[in-house]
């Protein structure tokens, strides 16, 4: 059973007997005061800016190790930083109804930092030094945070790697190897492996594919590039940068052509394919819609199903990386003829265009 501790006894045992009787006059005018509160509060009491100056002057005569021992209505830490609030604002001889923190910023000034942003200007600090020809003081990071509010981009000030890529993706080319097994089924049939090169545009994702063969050496790119430059010579046209892999194909010799034709070679970090990702998505795109369909038994079946891919890829196929259209241009002839569906390899490649009316 618990023990009932008389209030009288447990007052002097924590109340020295020097100044007890006032001591306790100021307990019973707390304890009176939390009462009157609790009496005239609602259901759930809120403590108003009177209320708790207030009790916090009641509480400031009472010694703090009494006052943790006592049965309060808000915790007697909460209570010792009302105290040292009001000692503050005596100090400094603020009052009880100043309040701190910055002014609301002005609902003109947001909507000019937004229809700038909409402009293409949504750098915090380009846009603070925008703000001020216009006579506004604008923090950058209050302009970060509106900007993350309306759902711009992150407000970084340092340009992406992806932003560099698209502003010079026009004046790129990549290219590189990809392997294809043919034979090794039939009686006297002997297994080979081909090497494949192409060159891609970046900007329109057009592929040429070169040639193949079973040594790839840089003798023989380089031979292929000469050749293939002086066949189409559209493919180097406008272009500044060729992206390869550390392959020994693309060494000095293959460097050096290509700056004959004004071309500088970039080459990715070892171990990196995604710094040629154009290039590794290609390659996967044909493996996964074609190569992978077929048993190839001689080189002849191989070029045949590379050149009819090749030709639905760069003119019938829709790419998701260019919006969706296709790499050449498509001649719409209207909505009312029938559709057509146009096959390659057996139906394994297909693409759809109305019949001209």
């Amino acid at each position: 059973m618990k023990k009932i501790i008389n209030p009288i006894t447990w007052l002097k045992a924590m109340i020295p007997e020097t100044n007890r009787e006032e001591e306790y006059l100021r307990i019973i005018e707390l304890l009176s005061e939390q009462l009157s509160i609790y009496i005239e509060a609602s259901p759930q009491p809120k403590i108003t800016d009177t209320q708790r100056s207030r009790l916090s002057t009641l509480s400031r005569l009472i010694n703090s190790k009494t006052l943790r021992s006592l049965p309060c209505m808000v915790k007697v830490d909460t209570m010792l930083g009302w105290i040292r609030q009001l000692q503050r604002r005596k100090f400094h001889s603020q009052s009880d109804k100043s309040k701190g923190g910055r002014p609301h910023l002005d609902k003109s000034i947001r909507e000019k930092i937004i229809k700038l942003a909409k402009a293409g200007c949504f750098t915090p600090r380009r846009l603070e030094g925008e703000l001020k020809k216009f006579n506004f003081e604008v923090s950058h990071e209050t302009i970060r945070k509106i900007l993350r509010e309306e759902g711009f981009p992150s407000g970084n000030d340092n340009d992406s790697w992806a932003k560099f890529i698209k502003r010079q993706i026009h004046l790129m080319l990549c290219t590189d190897f990809f392997t294809i097994e043919t034979g090794g089924i039939l009686p006297f049939s002997k297994a080979r492996t081909y090497y494949v090169y192409f060159i891609m545009d970046m900007a329109t994702r057009a592929v040429n594919i070169i040639n193949m063969t079973e040594h790839p050496t840089q003798e023989w790119t380089v031979q292929q590039i000469r050749n293939h430059g002086m066949e189409r010579k559209n493919l180097f046209k406008g272009k500044k940068y060729l992206i390869h892999d550390n392959g020994p194909q693309f060494k000095k010799e293959f460097s050096n052509i290509l700056r004959s034709e004004r071309i500088t070679t970039k080459a990715i970090m070892p171990y990196t394919p995604n710094m040629n990702a154009h290039a590794e998505r290609f390659v996967r795109t044909i493996r996964e819609e074609c190569l992978n369909k077929f048993i190839f038994f001689n080189q002849a079946q191989l070029r045949q199903a590379l050149t009819q891919f090749e030709e639905h890829y760069n003119t019938e196929r829709p790419h998701q990386g260019i919006g969706n259209n296709t790499i050449t241009p498509w001649e719409h002839t209207g909505n009312t003829g029938e559709i057509i569906c146009d096959e390659r390899l057996g139906g394994l490649l297909q693409s759809f265009r109305r019949e001209a009316a």
